[in-house]
């Protein structure tokens, strides 16, 4: 699911993993973590930027905020 729902976001998507979680019974919140901190190291090195940059401005579109 978080490959699709990373490829869902790129075309304009929102994919509704909450709800769509609810019937599993692995917790679907960690892959997606695990996707976020895939993307986030694998576009580092292209965009030039430390990978703390990336994961702040994937924060900032959300509304989220970042603890320490």
């Amino acid at each position: 699911m978080a490959p699709c729902g990373d490829t869902c976001l790129r075309g304009g998507l929102q994919p509704d993993l909450l709800s769509d979680a609810k019937c599993w019974q692995t917790p679907l919140w960690q892959y997606a973590v695990f996707a976020v901190a895939i993307d986030s190291r694998a576009a580092s090195e292209p965009l030039a930027l430390p990978v703390e940059e990336i994961v702040r401005r994937i924060a900032a579109r959300h509304d989220l905020e970042l603890i320490a």
